[in-house]
């Protein structure tokens, strides 16, 4: 009877730390910064696919990629149909310093609320001349798992 009874004492302590660890940790989730909780700023895991932004951005797969001039040109498919899609090219943060310097890019894919499931394929493309960050005329620039070589005057 006496172990019976020590038993339901380690039962009482040990619900007692659950709830205060779950009602803590609640707690502490509830004040972490905006930073944390999203992930806009880093590059897609998947393979060859667009990154995406937890607020803008919607799949898409980036088929093909390269540089005309001062152009990145790029080959998209996305599920839609029914509406425009618009995309747009953006950082990911400042140039890396190395020989060459390197630029972290990600392409932003907004559906507009587009219901359709039709797959689209199409060609954009898009402006390099502010990635210019070398005085040497090359920047490597990195594209989800693509990295293509911008050369300029």
């Amino acid at each position: 009877m006496a172990g019976n009874g020590q038993h339901g004492r380690w039962v009482k302590v040990f619900t007692a730390l659950m709830l205060t660890f779950t009602v803590v940790g609640c707690q502490r989730i509830g004040r972490m910064p905006d930073e944390v909780l999203t992930s806009d700023s880093m590059p897609s895991a998947e393979s060859k696919k667009g990154t995406n932004s937890p607020d803008l951005s919607k799949p898409f797969d980036l088929l093909e990629a390269s540089i005309d001039g001062d152009s990145l040109r790029v080959t998209v498919r996305y599920g839609g149909g029914c509406a425009p899609h618009d995309f747009s090219l953006h950082s990911n943060g400042p140039a890396l310093r190395s020989m060459p310097p390197q630029q972290l890019l990600r392409i932003e894919h907004r559906a507009n609320a587009d219901p359709c499931r039709a797959l689209i394929q199409e060609n954009h493309s898009f402006d390099l001349s502010s990635f210019r960050a070398s005085p040497r005329g090359v920047v490597l620039l990195r594209l989800d798992e693509w990295e293509l070589t911008y050369t300029y005057e």
